[in-house]
């Protein structure tokens, strides 16, 4: 599915790529991604935040990424 096909809503989530695999930068993502969200026009907006490199044996599971990046996990199957 082409990524302008992804919608939640009525509007495109703004995607927010981690290096789950980068453990000195998560701390510098987490910032940086608490910055995009303080911004007025993000208000309403939803975030997906994705784990890249996640298949690395160093990499952060999902719950060591949603700890560090300070998230909350939602998966709906």
């Amino acid at each position: 599915m082409p990524d302008s096909d992804v919608t939640v809503g009525d509007c495109f989530p703004h995607r927010f790529m981690v290096d789950a695999a980068d453990h000195n930068n998560l701390e510098l993502a987490k910032n940086e991604l608490f910055a995009l969200l303080d911004k007025p026009t993000m208000a309403g907006i939803p975030v997906l935040v994705l784990g890249n490199k996640c298949d690395l044996p160093a990499a952060a599971d999902e719950k060591q990424l949603t700890d560090k990046m300070c998230v909350i996990f939602h998966c709906k199957q």
